[in-house]
């Protein structure tokens, strides 16, 4: 509760430094007026008010430095406008999985996405862009496996990867989740469609060497998903290298 309360606090003032700068001045009339009501000869025991005031002050500073760092790591891996992990922690993440699926031979692959004309989409459904945006996202995330990274690449194109997932897997998750979406559109309006293309590159369909190699084979899949007619899903084979 008193995390919270100071989280809240700390929320009202855009630049860390005001509160900070409030905080010491907040100090230091407490001082002031401890100095001005109390007696000429002060027994310590009087100063105990005194040594517990300076010390919840030294607390809320030392919590609320802590609540910035936090929000500073979070704002390093992930986009403020969707909440989910950035390009640069997919990445990161990307490297780490492609060691260990190489160390331990499993398989890892990459499902790089889009909404299709998700304006076109809001347009037809009389919804606003952005609410259809954050319904399609929050679909994915609950329809994905907890051991999954959803992340956003840049606007409307997402990638998701999946660790100890062959091609086939992804494939199977990337028809499940055009299933569920499609489910979801249909309970806005009845026959309601739309596009998703899919690019897909494993360990297993293309023999990647590094990490870059696989995602670069993964964009390419997509790229070639999204100049299809069908609404499709692209498996990045020798040709994607």
């Amino acid at each position: 509760m008193f995390f919270a309360r100071i989280s809240n606090m700390f929320d009202r003032f855009q630049n860390p430094a005001i509160f900070y700068a409030v905080l010491a001045v907040a100090y230091l009339v407490g001082w002031g007026v401890f100095c001005a009501v109390a007696p000429a000869h002060v027994a310590w025991t009087d100063t105990l008010p005194l040594l517990l005031y300076s010390a919840c002050c030294l607390a809320v500073a030392i919590l609320a430095f802590r609540i910035q760092g936090i929000r500073l790591a979070k704002l390093s891996m992930s986009d403020p406008n969707t909440n989910l992990y950035n390009e640069r922690f997919f990445l990161n993440a990307l490297k780490l999985e492609f060691s260990r699926s190489h160390r331990h031979e499993l398989p890892l692959s990459i499902m790089v996405f889009s909404f299709g004309d998700i304006n076109e989409t809001a347009k037809q459904l009389e919804r606003n862009v952005k609410d259809i945006r954050k319904l399609f996202i929050h679909t994915v995330s609950e329809t994905i496996r907890s051991s999954d990274i959803f992340s956003v690449l840049e606007q409307d194109k997402y990638s998701i990867l999946l660790p100890s997932t062959d091609v086939d897997g992804a494939k199977v998750a990337a028809s499940r989740l055009k299933e569920a979406i499609a489910t979801e559109l249909k309970k806005i309006r009845l026959g309601q469609r739309t596009t998703m293309p899919f690019g897909i590159c494993g360990t297993s369909s293309n023999g990647a060497e590094s990490s870059d190699e696989l995602f670069a084979g993964s964009m390419q899949a997509y790229s070639v998903a999204r100049n299809s007619p069908r609404n499709t899903v692209v498996i990045c084979g020798e040709a994607c290298r």
